[in-house]
């Protein structure tokens, strides 16, 4: 983690909307440009073993869920459209890993490690 966040300062991604898939895991997020984030994904795939870019690119999940849910994604849309920002900065970064080595066990997930990205 120290690797990773080494000289690194706060990173601002601009915020492209909502996005949705039937994947547990991006079921629905807030979709962020590439701003400023290529840097930070490829080196976290150069720090942490079998780290990986998401193959969406940068976002914010709000609802991990099984597309079966009856969550109404179109209503959370219009909704939520208004109030997102135009930027969004990290101003820290964590890394999360399951305890039970079940990351769909999202109740099991503990901070590891935390720095400020302090540039």
């Amino acid at each position: 983690m120290d690797v990773l966040c080494r000289g690194l300062g706060a990173v601002s991604l601009t915020v492209e909307g909502l996005g949705q898939s039937d994947d547990y895991f991006t079921f629905f997020y807030v979709k962020l440009a590439d701003d400023d984030s290529q840097q930070v994904f490829h080196r976290a795939e150069s720090a942490i073993s079998g780290a990986r870019s998401p193959k969406i690119g940068p976002h914010i999940s709000l609802i991990y869920s099984d597309p079966a849910n009856d969550i109404d994604r179109a209503e959370l849309r219009r909704e939520l459209r208004a109030s997102l920002p135009k930027q969004i900065v990290f101003e820290s970064m964590q890394l999360v890993m399951p305890a039970t080595g079940e990351w769909r066990d999202v109740r099991s997930w503990w901070v590891r490690h935390s720095r400020r990205l302090t540039g």
